[in-house]
């Protein structure tokens, strides 16, 4: 009960700063610990930290992650693969991701491209930065055993950016790759997808604020 009620607190603060937004969950939540409603009440709060954590995301992309990359805008729902990452908060861990996209001239019949990309003229570069404790493990490991790990007919190498732990994988028949970066404690990670060359990885890791990626996630 405690914690509930020092977590209501927080949020009748954090409702002052938000104007209407989480007034009305905020204000059942109290009405129902008087109640001692307790589980209703904490599904009234539930709803609230929705409220926040949907704002935090929303602060965080608008601050991270670039209207544009390169010459790729911020591609349309239409250009982006179902299996790409999607922002969320759960618990501590958070993961923003934002998808853009270019035209591009035809693609060579021989080509293979990766599913859902094969026979499109477009090419779609998609930044996801997150604290998820697997991506900096995965990372790590690469470095440790300081050798390329398979992953079908391609090879993840490990790499530095900017003396951070890094590691980059470009398949040039199928046009995609990946760069990922250690950056305090978050991981940002390039994926791309019919892309001209190995060069538009780094290129695109280059037009992120990594100093922003430091406050937000620490050292």
């Amino acid at each position: 009960m405690k914690k509930v009620i020092l977590l209501n607190l927080a949020l009748i603060s954090v409702a002052l700063l938000h104007g209407q937004t989480i007034e009305n969950e905020v204000k059942n939540a109290e009405k129902l610990l008087k109640q001692k409603s307790y589980k209703e009440a904490i599904q009234e709060l539930k709803s609230a930290i929705a409220v926040i954590e949907n704002e935090q995301l929303n602060t965080m992309k608008t601050d991270l992650l670039p209207e544009k990359v390169l010459d790729y805008s911020i591609a349309n729902s239409d250009e982006i693969m179902e299996s790409s990452s999607k922002s969320y908060i759960s618990g501590n861990m958070i993961e923003i991701a934002q998808s853009y996209s270019k035209p591009i001239g035809n693609v060579s019949s021989n080509s293979e491209t990766s599913e859902g990309f094969m026979g499109q003229n477009i090419s779609v570069i998609t930044i996801n930065i997150s604290n998820v404790p697997g991506k900096m493990c995965d990372i790590a490991n690469t470095h440790s055993m300081n050798s390329s790990e398979g992953f079908e007919m391609e090879s993840i190498v490990p790499t530095a950016f900017k003396g951070y732990r890094a590691v980059k994988l470009y398949n040039t028949d199928a046009r995609h790759g990946k760069y990922a970066v250690i950056i305090g404690g978050a991981v940002l990670e390039i994926n791309a997808e019919n892309i001209e060359n190995e060069k538009i990885l780094l290129e695109a890791v280059n037009s992120i604020d990594i100093e922003k990626i430091i406050q937000y996630f620490g050292k």
